[in-house]
């Protein structure tokens, strides 16, 4: 068994969400335990874990948890995967993590087992379907699959599927979920076709090239 942090390292934590105020204060602290690790496919691992904190959690399509999954000196690195599912009565949460590179979140990822421990915060995130929309588009390449539980190809791709897709008559809202650059070149292209900012959620979920920084977000340019 291997805790993401032992407790000595734990308490050694110089932590800015020791205390969860502000944008935090609707979140729980989540202590949670591997019930168990499966490889769904080549890229993707499925983890279940528990926590009795998970008694009366809820949480809205497209939210996630941040996981503490490691530490620099002092400094708490995390990161934050969507929630699959959730079984509150057995008290059993299920994250479909994807595999594509060798940053602290994957190595924990790749290592957990049975009965290891790890602590987390959530729910996290903003984007949840929309309530007013008539229809709902979903792009993503494979990070988003645990948010959009399809299949999509490379950037290029998804650009091109964007500006060639046939949207449906009524008001709208797209999701854009996966890689900076690509989020960012669909926004561009919807935005050409009419859709308004309003009308557009995207979430990037990694950047090409380089590490998420230590809250587990993509790394903003200086």
């Amino acid at each position: 068994m291997a805790d993401a942090l032992p407790e000595s390292a734990l308490r050694a934590l110089d932590d800015p969400f020791a205390q969860l105020t502000g944008s935090l204060a609707s979140t729980t602290r989540l202590d949670f335990e591997v019930v168990d690790s499966v490889r769904l496919t080549p890229h993707m691992q499925r983890l279940r874990l528990t926590a009795p904190q998970l008694d009366g959690f809820s949480y809205l399509p497209g939210q996630d948890v941040m996981l503490l999954v490691a530490a620099e000196g002092n400094r708490p690195v995390r990161r934050r995967y969507t929630i699959r599912q959730l079984d509150a009565a057995a008290r059993l949460l299920t994250l479909d993590i994807v595999l594509h590179g060798d940053g602290p979140g994957e190595r924990w990822v790749r290592s957990a087992r049975s009965g290891d421990r790890i602590q987390g915060i959530g729910p996290r995130g903003k984007i949840t379907t929309s309530a007013t929309a008539d229809w709902h588009l979903f792009i993503g390449d494979e990070s988003a699959l645990p948010a959009t539980f399809a299949m999509t190809g490379d950037s290029s791709a998804l650009a091109a599927e964007a500006a060639e897709i046939e949207l449906p008559p009524g008001r709208g809202h797209a999701y854009l979920f996966g890689e900076a650059t690509a989020v960012s070149r669909l926004r561009e292209v919807l935005a050409e076709r009419g859709l308004g900012q309003d009308q557009m959620s995207p979430k990037a979920y990694w950047g090409r090239g380089r590490g998420n920084a230590s809250h587990g977000e993509p790394a903003r340019d200086a």
